[in-house]
């Protein structure tokens, strides 16, 4: 298993607080050790799935436009529905 050091980023009401890089496999481990044994049986896919979802950082919602689907990825979505009705 890899490991990574985490970060201290500073303190809060006396509690350290650090940052951890998290990954979609980090998220979905279940997944990502159903691929990793697929993987390790010579599954070319199931390998290349596994490599995208490590590489795949997860991000942090920072503004509430973006959570409400207003961020680059809402806006074009809305202007695709926009041209659709048209």
């Amino acid at each position: 298993m890899k490991r990574k050091k985490v970060k201290i980023t500073g303190e809060l009401d006396g509690e350290k607080v650090f940052e951890v890089d998290l990954t979609a496999a980090n998220d979905d481990w279940m997944r990502a050790g159903r691929l990793k044994a697929r993987a390790d049986a010579g599954d070319k896919e199931a390998a290349a799935e596994l490599k995208r979802m490590e590489e795949t950082p997860m991000v942090e919602i920072t503004s509430e436009s973006e959570s409400e689907g207003e961020g680059e990825v809402g806006a074009k979505r809305k202007e695709k529905g926009r041209k659709k009705r048209k």
